[in-house]
């Protein structure tokens, strides 16, 4: 395990012959065993932590190595390790029970470790490729309690974890896959990302936006699979239950625009603009954003 943290902290050298043979290294370990490597690695990230601020930055390194790369290998499903997952369900089984494990164990340092994204990427990826129909109780529960909004499932999804830390890798996880909240329904989820919102805090009312306009551009395909009118009308009702939250859209939009020079958020609404299915919200209180845009 040593040797191959050693390799993969290797792949960043600025020395070219270094980086070079730590590459050919990692690329011929067997795609299963590298898998097995990673998630021992993030499973167990004390073992690898150093009070000297030099260690300490390379061990920042080597979990965002361990986590892409887990990723990647999560999101190939034409390799060897999807087939292997596929062909074993209890190898499947206790492969997601360890992603469970992994980001409960990093989470409550992920802000630290810059790790909030890419665990959020973690889950939705492992979600869309490891789960059918995205059903995977234990993780919507996993999930529900890094948001610290615990009383909107029924259901034990308490959490020591600090949600300010937390919650993030729940927004990112719901931009990546916005299914991934779907078993709360659609009310629930409009109070989820309300009081998100009403945490003033700039990250998440950031991070807030673009889930909001996310769901609803994965709402709207949806759309196109309705038929009669009675469906696209309860479709239309749902889509208006977002329009309470429009004021946080347009602050969190001008902010990250006027005072952080990002236009990330804008981008993602002026998305949502352009789904002419979402009109209805449109008339009730989205059309400063088209003028906006």
């Amino acid at each position: 395990m040593e040797q191959f943290s050693q390799i993969l902290l290797q792949t960043l050298s600025h020395d070219n012959q270094t980086r070079k043979l730590a590459e050919e290294q990692f690329e011929s370990i067997p795609i299963n065993e590298k898998a097995q490597f990673l998630s021992q690695i993030l499973s167990n990230p004390e073992k690898f932590s150093f009070q000297a601020d030099q260690d300490q930055n390379k061990f920042k390194s080597l979990i965002t190595l361990a986590l892409v790369h887990l990723r990647k290998i999560i999101d190939n499903p034409d390799s060897e390790f999807q087939d292997l997952l596929s062909e074993d369900e209890a190898i499947k089984i206790n492969f997601k029970n360890q992603i469970i494990e992994i980001v409960n164990k990093l989470a409550p340092e992920s802000e630290k470790l810059n790790a909030q994204k890419k665990l959020g990427d973690l889950i939705a990826y492992s979600i869309e490729n490891l789960c059918e129909d995205g059903d995977w109780p234990e993780c919507f529960i996993m999930l529900v309690g890094l948001s610290g909004f615990h009383d909107l499932a029924e259901l034990d999804t308490s959490s020591s974890a600090n949600p300010i830390i937390t919650l993030p890798i729940t927004l990112n996880a719901f931009i990546t896959n916005p299914d991934i909240l779907k078993p709360l329904g659609n009310s629930k989820i409009v109070e989820f990302l309300t009081r998100s919102f009403q945490l003033k805090h700039p990250q998440i009312s950031n991070l807030t936006a673009k889930a909001t306009c996310s769901y609803l551009i994965n709402t709207w395909t949806d759309y196109e699979d309705l038929e009669d009118d009675e469906q696209k009308e309860e479709y239309n009702q749902e889509i208006l239950a977002f329009s309470g939250i429009m004021g946080y859209l347009m602050e969190s939009m001008v902010k990250s625009v006027c005072e952080e020079d990002d236009d990330s958020v804008i981008q993602y609404m002026i998305d949502v603009v352009e789904e002419e299915c979402l009109a209805p919200l449109l008339k009730d209180g989205f059309n400063d954003i088209i003028t906006l845009s």
